[in-house]
This record gives C-alpha cells, sequence and structure tokens, in this order.
C-alpha cells in the first residue's frame, strides 16, 4: 500500500512539473537583448559592371574583350572603358576613342588611320606595328607605351604624355609633337624628321645608344653629338644608334640634360 501511494504520487509530481513546464512560456525578449545586424552585412556590395563586348556605343564597358581583326571603322566609342582590352590587328580607321579608358590595351598591328583618342589614357598600351598615320593622340596619356614600329606620321600628338615610352623606329614625320611630354623615352631609333617639337620636354629621353663602347664616346659634348648625328649631318657610325631630328622644330624644347632650345 505505502508503495502504490509512493508511485501515485511521484506519477502527480511528474505530470505537475510536465504541465508547468508545457504552459510556461519565454519571457519576450526586451529591444536592448536584440542583437542589432551591422549595416555592413545589409548593404550590397558594389559589382562591377560586366562587359558587353557587342555593345559598341559611347560610354560602353569593354573592358578585357577581345575585338581582335574585328571591323570597327568609324565605331564612336568616346569615353568607353577598354582597359586590357585586345583589338589585335582590327581596323580601326576614322574611330572615336577619345576620353575612354584604355589602359593596357593591345593594339597590335592595328589600322588606325585618322582615329581619335584625344584625351585617352592608353597608359602601358602595345601600340606595336600598328598604323595611325593622321591620327589624333592630343592631350592622350600614352606613359610606358610600347610604340616600337608604330606609325605616327602627321599624327597630331600635342600635349601627349609619352613618359617612359619605348618608340623603337617609331615614324613621327612630320608629326605635332608640340609641348609633348616625352621625358624618359626610348627614341634613339625613332624619326622625328620634319616633326614640330616646340616647346616639348625630352628630359632624360634616349636619343643616342652606344652599341659596343664606341672609343671616346664619352668625352664627347652633347650638342656636338646632336650636330653631327641627331640632326642628319653626317650618317652615324655602326656603333651608335640615334634619333632622327632632321628638319625638326624644336624650338623652347628641353632637351635631355636638361638645357632649353632657343
Amino acid at each position: 500500500m505505502t508503495r502504490w501511494l509512493y508511485g501515485l504520487l511521484s506519477v502527480a509530481v511528474l505530470i505537475g512539473v510536465a504541465g508547468c513546464g508545457g504552459s510556461s512560456s519565454s519571457p519576450a525578449p526586451t529591444p536592448s537583448a536584440i542583437t542589432e545586424v551591422p549595416k555592413s552585412s545589409t548593404t550590397p556590395m558594389p559589382t562591377q559592371v560586366p562587359s558587353d563586348c557587342s555593345n559598341l556605343v559611347p560610354g560602353a564597358m569593354l573592358q578585357g574583350c577581345d575585338l581582335s581583326f574585328e571591323d570597327l571603322t568609324g565605331v564612336n566609342l568616346s569615353g568607353a572603358n577598354l582597359s586590357s582590352a585586345i583589338l589585335l590587328g582590327a581596323t580601326v580607321t576614322g574611330a572615336d576613342f577619345s576620353d575612354g579608358n584604355l589602359g593596357g590595351i593591345s593594339l597590335k598591328g592595328v589600322q588606325g588611320v585618322m582615329a581619335n583618342f584625344e584625351g585617352a589614357n592608353l597608359a602601358g598600351a602595345d601600340l606595336t606595328g600598328a598604323n595611325f598615320k593622321n591620327a589624333s593622340f592630343r592631350s592622350a596619356v600614352i606613359a610606358s607605351a610600347d610604340l616600337s614600329e608604330t606609325v605616327l606620321t602627321s599624327a597630331d600628338l600635342s600635349s601627349a604624355n609619352f613618359y617612359g615610352a619605348n618608340m623603337d623606329r617609331t615614324n613621327m614625320t612630320k608629326a605635332n609633337l608640340r609641348k609633348a611630354v616625352l621625358s624618359g623615352a626610348y627614341l634613339a631609333t625613332a624619326n622625328l624628321s620634319n616633326a614640330n617639337l616646340t616647346g616639348a620636354v625630352l628630359l632624360r629621353a634616349t636619343l643616342v645608344e652606344v652599341i659596343d663602347n664606341a672609343p671616346n664616346w664619352e668625352a664627347r659634348d652633347l650638342d656636338q653629338i646632336l650636330e653631327d648625328y641627331v640632326y642628319g649631318v653626317t650618317r652615324p657610325p655602326d656603333t651608335v644608334r640615334s634619333v632622327n631630328l632632321r628638319g625638326a622644330k624644336l624650338s623652347g624644347a628641353t632637351m635631355p640634360d636638361g638645357s632649353v632650345k632657343p
């Protein structure tokens, strides 16, 4: 009898405990107890606008696009982003790239007669072997670019920045380089005959390069070097590479040694 009462009492206690647990509810958290989600996690991260390589309109986002060998004659891509794009062997005759971002672009072997790159950024671009006859690069930034064997005859290069550019065998005959920056550029094999370099800056530019250490070279005066070779008075020896400045206008130009032409 005692056991039965004890068991009944235990069951009652357990039921009472379960009932209390089922009927009770946790108190609602106070506002101060709520953890606020950081704003940074709720703010969407900015995403890069993807390139649409078929959208050839002003201001287009064409970064990284491969437009090699495409015919882009007369296309208007002013203000477009073509950074790191590839236009190998493309035809851009009369095309407009003014004020665009073309940093690191490949324009190797491009046919770009009368193309417009005014105010564009072409820093680090590859223009090797391209033909930009009568094109405009006015006020463009072409620093550290490769212009080996590029044709820029009669082109408008005024106020352009060619700082540190490789202009090995670049043809700039009759080009307009008024107030252009050519500081640190390699020009020892460039053709600047009859070019206008009025007010241009050639500080520390390489106009003459010695091959195989020509004898007594260091003893020679820069003006005499320019007079003999650069201005085309005499043909330089095989041990010397020299820029061609025959007939060029250099009034007010800053020469590699810091002197200013009268």
